[in-house]
């Protein structure tokens, strides 16, 4: 099993809101409504309301193209992350915070595959596909500890998700001093918690608790 992401075309990585409400556009559904939302994108309309902002943009990039018929068609890169955000079966959100910065993130599955997206300057969001043999809850345990470890005191949410139910994994961290707790999203108490942690310990535990819910990919 690899952890490793796979690049896709770097010139075409970065997607705006308008652009990314396009893409939406294209497929809409219950996937695409939960990804608006995840995004802060507006709610999803169709590729006619959307072409003259985010499907102009498109074009003009060549990610964007009309068919013989006259119909929209998206191209390359921007019709996989299309598929995979308009198809998703399961999503979790990065949220870290310390005193002086904030990051996010998101790793989205679907049958059309798997990616994580970043944001960037501007209100643009980049995006990574992942391999498809990549161990997912490593891959999440590995990313919320890359937060965690990025400064400090910090507080990282990592928050997961499918059309059923969410579940949330909470880690906080002071110089060595660790903790965590999860369990149901919106519940009053968790699960589980740790007041006194090591680092190794929320790793594993994390990785756990997206093992032990595995992915809706694999029923």
């Amino acid at each position: 099993m690899s952890d490793a992401p796979t690049a896709i075309d770097l010139d075409h990585t970065g997607f705006s809101i308008p652009e990314l409400e396009h893409l939406l556009s294209h497929r809409p559904g219950p996937s695409a409504d939960a990804l608006s939302k995840v995004l802060n994108i507006g709610p999803v309309t169709s590729p006619a309301a959307t072409v003259l902002t985010g499907g102009a943009s498109l074009f003009v990039r060549g990610l964007l193209t009309f068919a013989n018929d006259s119909t929209l068609e998206l191209q390359g890169v921007s019709n996989q992350i299309a598929l995979i955000l308009t198809s998703a079966e399961r999503w979790t959100v990065f949220a870290a915070r310390s005193t002086d910065a904030r990051d996010a993130g998101l790793l989205v599955e679907s049958p059309d595959g798997t990616l994580m997206a970043h944001p960037r300057g501007l209100g643009t969001w980049a995006f990574i596909l992942i391999d498809p043999d990549a161990a997912i809850d490593r891959l999440v345990s590995q990313a919320a500890m890359a937060y965690a470890d990025s400064s400090e005191p910090v507080a990282v949410l990592v928050r997961t998700a499918t059309h059923e139910v969410a579940r949330s994994f909470n880690i906080s961290r002071s110089g060595d001093d660790w903790r965590f707790a999860c369990g149901p999203a919106d519940a009053d108490d968790p699960e589980l918690s740790r007041e006194q942690a090591t680092a190794d310990e929320v790793a594993e535990h994390l990785s756990e608790f997206i093992g032990a819910w595995p992915s809706p990919l694999e029923n």
